[in-house]
Formats: C-alpha cells, sequence, structure tokens
C-alpha cells in the first residue's frame, strides 16, 4: 500500500470556523475557495493583509485580525490553512493544529498536513477536484484545463434538472403503476436520466423561464419522466 496515498473527500463547510494565517496574495485565493466551497465563517490572521482581503473583511463571512499568530487563533478552529510567506512558521502552525486533531494544510508544502486542496471544476452541483499528490502540481493544472473545457457550463443545469427529477422520484408520493418493486424501477429511471444526454433541457429551459412557476416545473419534470418511462419500454426494459 502507498504510504501517502489519499482518501477523496469533499467537507461541508458551512456554520464551521475556518482559519486561514496569512495575508498575501496565496492567503487570498485560499479565502476565495474556501467561499466558493461555502465556508461563512472564515478568521483571517496576519499582520498585514491584502486590498482583497481587507475588502472582503467587511462582509459578514471573513474577520481580519491584523497581529502575529497566536497558537490560540486555531484552536476553535474546524480547519486551518497555513499561508504566510514562512515555510518554518506553516510548518508549526500545521504541527499545532494536527495536535488539536484539527484539519489542516500547508500553502507552502502539500505533504504537510491532514489533507490537501485540490485543483478544482465546479460546473454548478459538479464538483472535480484533481489532485497529482504532490507530484506534479503543474500536470494537475494541465488536467483541470481539460476538464474544464469537456465539462461547460451547462452541466450546472443538467444537474440541477437531474435533482428535481431524484426529488420527485424519490418522494413518498410518487408511484409507479404496475410496478411491486418500486425502489427497483425508480433506481432505472434515475440511471436513465443520468445517461440522457438531451432530456434535461425542456426542464432547464423551463426553470430559466421567469415567468415560469413551481406547476410548470412540475409538470416538466413529470413529463420527462414519462418520456424517460417510454423510452426505457421501447428498449423493452421491464421495470418501467
Amino acid at each position: 500500500m502507498q504510504e501517502d496515498a489519499l482518501y477523496p473527500i469533499m467537507l461541508r463547510l458551512a456554520g464551521r470556523r475556518c482559519a486561514v494565517i496569512g495575508g498575501g496574495k496565496v492567503a487570498e485565493r485560499k479565502v476565495a475557495a474556501l467561499m466558493e466551497a461555502g465556508a461563512d465563517r472564515i478568521d483571517v490572521i496576519a499582520e498585514q493583509v491584502t486590498d482583497t482581503l481587507a475588502e472582503l473583511g467587511h462582509s459578514s463571512l471573513v474577520r481580519i485580525a491584523q497581529r502575529p499568530y497566536e497558537p490560540a487563533d486555531i484552536q476553535q478552529a474546524w480547519l486551518v490553512i497555513a499561508a504566510t510567506s514562512d515555510p518554518v512558521l506553516n510548518a508549526r502552525i500545521v504541527s499545532e493544529a494536527d495536535a488539536l486533531g484539527i484539519w489542516a494544510n500547508s500553502a507552502s508544502e502539500g505533504g504537510e498536513g491532514s489533507f490537501v486542496t485540490p485543483a478544482v471544476v465546479r460546473r454548478g452541483d459538479l464538483v472535480i477536484g484533481v489532485t497529482t499528490s504532490g507530484a506534479s502540481p503543474s500536470l494537475a493544472a494541465r488536467l483541470k484545463l481539460e476538464l474544464e473545457q469537456q465539462y461547460g457550463d451547462e452541466y450546472g443545469a443538467r444537474l440541477q434538472s437531474l435533482r428535481l427529477v431524484r426529488d420527485r422520484l424519490l418522494s413518498s408520493d410518487y408511484v409507479i403503476r404496475s410496478e411491486t418493486d418500486q425502489l427497483a424501477a425508480k433506481q432505472h429511471l434515475l440511471r436513465a436520466a443520468a445517461a440522457d444526454e438531451t432530456g434535461w433541457q425542456e426542464l432547464a429551459r423551463v426553470r430559466e423561464d421567469l415567468t415560469s412557476t413551481d406547476i410548470d416545473i412540475a409538470k416538466a419534470t413529470d413529463g420527462w419522466i414519462d418520456q424517460l418511462s417510454k423510452q426505457l419500454l421501447l428498449g423493452g426494459e421491464a421495470c418501467v
């Protein structure tokens, strides 16, 4: 087994205190990434901060403490990122966080700490993370560009449509006629929806129409489900 193997994981940051130590451009990027991931309680500790970080400090999401780092700064944190320009200090911060059982990452050395931050592609609910485990950040960046080209903005709308279908099918009041194994039938439809390259587009169009109502969206959702059911029947599938 590879000694430095990583276990992929996605963290929910909303409502959890995140601490970023450092106030330069690297720290600025880390704060932006945390906010993009839903973090809403971010403390930044640094003697000096960029203008962008200072501006973010006026929001309700980011608090700025312009002073040197102190060990007490991380004691109540759930996640810590050491992003100072001093690798020795970063290593110390990570070590102190590890001792407290706190998620920690060093911006100067990806091998330090309990987690690494991958290159990320976001398309609405679609989140793709890429890491080379420190072997080649440049390759990770290149793969990110390739994924951005392969998975365009339409995947955000596609997933919103799929979420509506999933919520509808798995609701307790939705029953597929003539099926005794409801769960199996619904799962079959969900797989068919995920594989459907174009069927989601009408539902997405209705959702984006500012004049549409909840009733219109519900009808479009059921319409796609009916379309999927007919396609499966024509294909000889017996579960719907």
